[in-house]
């Protein structure tokens, strides 16, 4: 810059002069009304330069010259945008307004210097004033073809002082403007902040029912602030929607896309909360749901991305908090991954070799189960069953990733089996939870209802009991008996009826915690005349992709099965009375009544009491304990009858709607009926039910 300086100074004499940057220099003198302008700029032997009063080309009043090599040509222009300028007289009541121009171009210095008015009353020049603090940018390129400067351009902040003391040039980032930095700062605070929180909340924090309103709050106000903001760097123009340079090319585009996509992922939040709310079918759910998680993470890994270069191109210091902001975030996610993943297998593990009486127990209702059932449907509480626990969904209904509607269906229901796939809604396929679903689960325990304790006598914990395989024999040709046996625990058939159709959860081993339901049944079914019990029964009928099932009936004598219980439900028989009660049994289903048919070949049920069980097996091959049945039928018809029905033999007896009614008819009122069996034969007992207007608090689904 000393040589232009040196060329510029021979020039003429200026009031001052500024470095708009290493190869671009500007000064000027104050003449009465007018302002006289020099320029040098290192062109080369052809090139341009020129200035614009304002920071891009954007509806601004420009000056430029042109050295072709022969001749130099200096214009006043305005620019309309970010294209190529046009001189004023283009315009309709333009005029050009330079006077005295003079120029030089000599070892690749292009020199410029000429008269203006500061005010010319053109409305395409700019009225300038002695100590004028305005918006300058410049450009220059090294060919006289008026093209595109690439990188040879910048804008700052520009002191028209009349003595060089005051005069000062602050040049601006390329990339920086004033109200870049707020928009920056918001950005940050938007998608660092709170999207960040509203993300941790929705992935980390089900469990806690306010979750969801925080997670629509915080992202409507990044919604709000993302737009607003977006559109008013557009609106005022500063924007980089035209720039040129690959950062602003990127982060322009970015952001627009953004703009876009968080409406559109917005839109899939709420259409979400309204199909869980109000949907009754599981697959625009999990479509929806799918699609927002996807592109939530995806739109906030852009929006940090972004946000990094929108930084990067400010070349500001607080580029070091943003990275700084970044790797706490990384480690915060870290954390609460560690957390959400591994926590649950911690306190399986707790739970597995601990005593059971531990600190998350909540209190203990006195109630009973039947009790219980009848306060939910009195009362129309949000309780269902889990374990040993009396849970609360109430709040958790909006968090369920298959809809609310899910948990509805299943209000007053044993949510276990549900949980660990053992069963499913009709119409859906099994869905297997991981870890953290049950530690939702235990979060949303208000009471610690316990365990059967007068089936089991013993001293150690029925959280996780180690029995052992006794004795293995077929009960029909699809079905085992597997008779397990343990020095720990006394087995005893109580005199009450409340332990009836309880069940024990069976882990299939240590390593892969996978989990089923069987039913606790002290029947021998094979010898149901002796009433002597030493050992625990587990009836089981091995499916092809029944992992526990074959793991356990290819278990050999004196091999080890995890159980824990006996809990649950159960048939809800604490407080029993004469009246009339009604099973419908599916395949294996019918083992909750075995216990309850048995004791009614004792006559050990009250007087009035009666029992219609229909019985339904898919083909001869799974039929059992129907002589049990048949026995106890003709010994105590008063008290006990059942239809079976063999699908694989014959139509006869096949269950209908016309049947459900003509029953319900004949039998009368009814104080229980109970359904057990697969999802499918559940769920057409009880629609038929239903239909039948039998009412829902009187119906148990096992």
């Amino acid at each position: 810059m000393i040589l232009i300086s040196f060329l510029l100074f021979l020039t003429s004499a200026q009031d001052a002069i500024v470095d708009l940057d290493d190869k671009m220099q500007l000064g000027w003198s104050f003449d009465d009304e007018e302002i006289i302008f020099y320029f040098v700029c290192q062109v080369g032997d052809t090139g341009y330069c020129g200035i614009g009063f304002g920071l891009d080309m954007y509806n601004v009043d420009m000056i430029w010259a042109i050295d072709s090599g022969t001749l130099i040509r200096v214009t006043d222009g305005w620019s309309e945008d970010r294209v190529m300028p046009d001189p004023d007289i283009y315009f309709s009541g333009g005029t050009s307004d330079l006077t005295n121009i003079e120029t030089n171009s000599e070892n690749g210095v292009l020199t410029v210097n000429f008269r203006r008015m500061l005010n010319t009353g053109d409305k395409y020049d700019f009225i300038l004033s002695k100590d004028l603090k305005l918006d300058l940018c410049f450009a220059y390129y090294y060919t006289s073809d008026f093209i595109y400067h690439e990188q040879n351009y910048g804008s700052g902040s520009l002191v028209l002082s009349s003595d060089q003391a005051n005069a000062k040039f602050d040049l601006y980032s390329k990339y920086y403007k004033p109200g870049y930095e707020k928009h920056s700062i918001l950005m940050s605070i938007m998608w660092i902040a709170l999207s960040s929180i509203s993300i941790i909340l929705a992935r980390y924090f089900k469990w806690w029912w306010p979750w969801v309103y925080f997670h629509v709050i915080f992202y409507t106000i990044v919604l709000f602030f993302t737009i607003y903001s977006v559109t008013k760097v557009i609106i005022t123009n500063e924007n980089m929607l035209y720039t040129y340079t690959s950062s602003q090319k990127y982060h322009s585009r970015i952001g627009l896309t953004i703009s876009a996509l968080i409406i559109g992922q917005y839109m899939l939040g709420i259409l979400s909360r309204v199909l869980i709310y109000f949907n009754l079918t599981e697959t625009p759910i999990t479509v929806i749901r799918k699609a927002h998680y996807y592109l939530g993470w995806v739109l906030h890994i852009t929006c940090l991305f972004n946000a990094f270069i929108g930084w990067e191109m400010y070349n500001s210091d607080f580029l070091k908090v943003i990275i700084t902001s970044y790797v706490v975030l990384i480690v915060v996610f870290i954390l609460f991954e560690f957390w959400n993943k591994v926590y649950p297998i911690i306190t399986n593990l707790k739970v597995r070799f601990y005593d059971s009486n531990n600190d998350y127990r909540i209190l203990r209702f006195n109630e009973s189960y039947s009790t219980i059932f009848k306060r939910i449907h009195r009362e129309k509480l949000d309780y269902v069953f889990y374990d040993n626990y009396l849970l609360n969904v109430r709040n958790f209904m909006s968090s369920h990733s298959g809809g609310a509607f899910m948990i509805k269906k299943i209000i007053g229901e044993d949510a276990g089996k549900y949980l660990n796939g053992s069963s499913t809604l009709p119409g859906f396929g099994i869905n297997y939870h991981d870890l953290s679903a049950f530690t939702i689960a235990k979060s949303l325990a208000i009471a610690d209802l316990g365990y059967e304790n007068t089936v089991l006598t013993g001293n150690a914990s029925q959280e996780r009991m180690v029995w052992e395989v006794a004795d293995k024999f077929k009960v029909c040709e699809s079905t085992y008996c597997i008779s397990l046996h343990s020095d720990e625990w006394n087995v005893n058939r109580p005199t009450g009826f409340d332990w009836m159709g309880k069940c024990f959860l069976l882990t299939m081993s240590e390593l892969t915690q996978t989990k089923r339901y069987y039913t606790l049944v002290l029947t021998n079914i094979n010898n149901w005349d002796d009433s002597s019990t030493k050992n625990i029964k587990l009836y089981i009928k091995p499916y092809t992709k029944g992992k526990v099932s074959k793991y356990i009936t290819s278990l050999n004598i004196g091999e080890k099965v995890i159980l824990k219980g006996p809990m649950g439900p159960g048939l809800m028989l604490d407080n029993i009375k004469k009246g009339k009660y009604l099973a419908f049994a599916g395949g294996t289903g019918i083992l909750p009544f075995i216990d309850l048919v048995q004791a009614i070949w004792y006559n050990e049920v009250p007087e009035g009491f009666m029992l219609y069980v229909y019985v339904s097996f898919s083909s001869e091959n799974d039929v059992f304990a129907m002589e049990l049945f048949e026995a106890t039928a003709e010994k105590y018809p008063e008290k006990f009858c059942y239809v079976l029905y063999v699908k694989s033999k014959s139509k006869e007896n096949i269950i209908n709607l016309e049947k459900v009614r003509e029953w319900k008819e004949n039998i009368g009122k009814l104080r229980k009926v109970w359904v057990c069996g697969k999802a499918g034969f559940s769920g057409f007992i009880r629609d038929m039910l239903k239909s039948a207007e039998v009412p829902m608090k009187k119906i148990i689904n096992l």
